[in-house]
């Protein structure tokens, strides 16, 4: 209760079992304790009230995923209960310990939920984006060829594509 709800139950001498609760923060009743006409104790835990509209993916990260996961990186989280459905956030926190049966490491992603669609517990999958974002060139393996030194692919040479010159790899 606040110092005015007090001030005010002192003041008037009410008595009553009802007082009217109210949470210092926006949000959403996520765990209920009691129930009306319940005689509860002054440290005892009535509701647990979250805002839900940001909510945390805890992700198990396998130790060799260290040498390229960052905090700060784009993730994308999809859960089995909303198929066709991603939702994107960043990586905010690694754990600094790998638990030893399961050899991984907690890590979060903060996801935004102004939907309401997430909920606490659900299971699903994430996909950090780890990879260097330069562009590559990529050939297919069959279009290498060894050349006795070394790897090579042939290269268009002219406009009309009909002249080819070896390229080292």
């Amino acid at each position: 209760l606040s110092k005015e709800q007090i001030a005010t139950v002192e003041r008037d001498g009410d008595t009553s079992s009802l007082l009217e609760l109210v949470a210092s923060f926006d949000g959403m009743v996520v765990e209920r304790a009691a129930v009306m006409g319940e005689i509860v104790e002054p440290s005892r835990p009535l509701l647990a009230i979250a805002d839900t509209g940001t909510m945390w993916a805890l992700v198990d990260l396998s130790e060799s995923d260290l040498a390229v996961v960052r905090t700060g990186q784009q993730a994308s989280i999809t859960v089995d209960g909303l198929p066709g459905k991603s939702f994107s956030g960043k990586l905010t926190w690694i754990s600094t310990q790998v638990d030893p049966k399961t050899r991984t490491l907690k890590a979060r992603v903060e996801l935004d939920n102004g939907e309401g669609l997430l909920r606490a517990n659900m299971f699903g999958r994430a996909r950090i984006n780890a990879g260097d974002s330069r562009q590559a060139v990529t050939i297919p393996k069959d279009a290498v060829q060894w050349e006795g030194c070394c790897n090579i692919a042939f290269v268009k040479s002219d406009a009309s594509g009909t002249t080819f010159t070896p390229a080292r790899l």
